[in-house]
């Protein structure tokens, strides 16, 4: 199946950029009233843009952290995703449980 990503706006602009710039651009980039734009700088992540390919998602990243908004994007949590994920991490637990005890 083709991972699919989220692209996520921490609401706020790339330091260096003049926020009243980001929200204009934005604005045009997403297509929406600059108002609304405007309340999306409140600090808070908001995720832009759900389930996006990856040539998608990365084109918009890098088009939207060009016009200085700060964004990321993470694959789209799948449930069979998220299990290997788990695994990984008991794994992570256990190596780091017995190299503590053989430090003691």
């Amino acid at each position: 199946s083709e991972e699919l990503f989220d692209i996520v706006f921490l609401g706020r602009a790339i330091e260096g950029f003049d926020q009243h710039d980001v929200e204009q651009a934005l604005a045009k980039v997403l297509k929406l009233a600059p108002e609304k734009t405007k309340a999306l700088f409140n600090g808070k992540p908001i995720t832009l843009k759900k389930s996006a390919p990856k040539p998608l998602a990365s084109k918009l990243y890098v088009q939207l952290r060009g016009i200085g908004a700060d964004i990321k994007f993470g694959a789209t949590p799948q449930h069979q995703h998220q299990h290997q994920h788990q695994h990984q991490h008991q794994h992570q637990h256990q190596h780091q449980h017995q190299h503590q005890h053989q430090h003691q």
